[in-house]
């Protein structure tokens, strides 16, 4: 594998990693927040952040060399 696509694999795994991350803290968030429309408003930041979580894995398993 070429340097350059060794720094994208390893951006990619950064992502995912960051990805994660975000998750972890946002259902933090949500299982703390009090008023039910504040509780959406982070649900909703959720499932986009679970949406991103899938395809950055997408793009990092799929990645080929």
């Amino acid at each position: 594998m070429g340097d350059s696509n060794k720094n994208i694999k390893r951006e990619l795994n950064l992502a995912v990693k960051n990805a994660l991350h975000a998750q972890e803290y946002i259902n933090l968030a949500l299982n703390t927040v009090e008023k039910n429309e504040n509780k959406q408003l982070i649900q909703n930041t959720l499932n986009n952040i679970n949406k991103s979580v899938d395809m950055t894995k997408t793009s990092f398993y799929g990645f080929k060399e």
